[in-house]
């Protein structure tokens, strides 16, 4: 967070916050609320989610929280999506490696349509 606020005040464009579940160094489960807090504490930079492991999620859920986040952020949000590449974040979720990405385009494109409802 320190490290968002200060690029903020440098004047930096934009700050990019990962999801994981399972690495040491970096194990940030919920990017939207990170970034939602960011928003508080910050005036100018643009924050992304970098990414959101789609395959892990309730499309009709992510779509509402994405949404209702952007609304907050005020034309600061970037929402970046992907399947991520660490085993270990699908063997969490006993989701199988080969099943990632098919998974992951079923959210998508539930979530766009649930979206447009």
């Amino acid at each position: 967070m320190e490290t968002i606020i200060r690029g903020d005040r440098l004047g930096f464009d934009e700050a990019w916050v990962g999801e994981h579940f399972t690495i040491p160094w970096e194990n940030l489960p919920a990017p939207d609320l990170f970034i939602s807090k960011a928003l508080g504490l910050t005036e100018n930079i643009k924050l992304g989610t970098g990414v959101v492991l789609l395959q892990l999620h309730d499309p009709k859920d992510l779509a509402h929280r994405i949404a209702m986040l952007d609304y907050l952020a005020e034309g600061r949000l970037f929402f970046g999506v992907g399947t991520g590449g660490v085993p270990t974040e699908y063997e969490f979720f006993g989701i199988a490696e080969d099943n990632r990405h098919a998974r992951a385009a079923e959210v998508f494109g539930r979530g766009i349509e649930d979206l447009g409802d």
